[in-house]
């Protein structure tokens, strides 16, 4: 399994596609079968999604842009004002109102639509929570066993190892994955995963740095979710 550092580079060639699949929570399963790995950045997950609304927006009717513009915001609100087209949007529509006389100027139908998405969002609060958390899962199940291919191809070298060789070499791998990963630096983790290593327990060791990496419990990483 192939796990990408970038998503920057990848083309959104069918944006509908990809904001059908964000709003059912779905996306990084999608990502993997069209692209043939993992991503798992959540800067660029962020940063994509505000580019696909912004091509959705640049590619419907315009009696179906402020759709757009709502479901942007009912399920995004933390990145509307991130979103330098829809600040564009919004600043051009204030800066029409100032300027129109009061007599003429009519209720902005983008501002009314903003309103409608955040309202939509405050419901969708708790549902939201549950989502994010199971895309939380995704993204550390992802991650976990990525990682536990590395650890278990590095534990297949140690099998024939014995003595103070094999420590030695777990020792070293253990502080590579420490400065790799920092949220690992307690006492009690660190003592563990150099356990798992020694011992040639891979997944074990996998599942503890993800749960760590992701501030989950490494139980809800052992179900066995992919």
């Amino acid at each position: 399994m192939e796990l990408s550092e970038s998503l920057a580079n990848v083309t959104i060639d069918e944006p509908f596609v990809e904001k059908e699949r964000i709003e059912r929570f779905t996306w990084p399963q999608y990502l993997k079968k069209k692209h043939g790995r993992w991503f798992n950045s959540t800067f660029e997950f962020n940063e994509r999604i505000i580019e696909v609304y912004h091509l959705c927006y640049g590619q419907s009717t315009d009696d179906k842009k402020l759709d757009v513009v709502n479901d942007f915001v009912t399920f995004h609100p933390h990145l509307a004002f991130r979103a330098d087209w829809l600040r564009e949007l919004v600043a051009h529509q204030v800066t029409e109102l100032w300027r129109a006389a009061p007599s003429v100027a009519a209720p902005s139908a983008l501002l009314r639509t903003l309103a409608k998405g955040f309202t939509r969002a405050a419901h969708l609060r708790i549902p939201r929570r549950r989502w994010e958390h199971r895309d939380k899962l995704v993204l550390a199940a992802m991650f976990r066993d990525v990682l536990g291919e590395e650890l278990s191809e590095f534990c297949r070298k140690l099998t024939d190892a014995v003595g103070d060789w094999r420590e030695q070499e777990s020792s070293k791998k253990v502080a590579e994955l420490i400065d790799l990963y920092p949220a690992l630096q307690v006492a009690g983790r660190m003592k563990t995963l150099l356990e798992h290593v020694v011992n040639q327990r891979s997944y074990e060791a996998s599942v503890l740095i993800a749960s760590a990496v992701y501030g989950l419990r490494q139980r809800d990483l052992q179900s066995g979710m992919n």
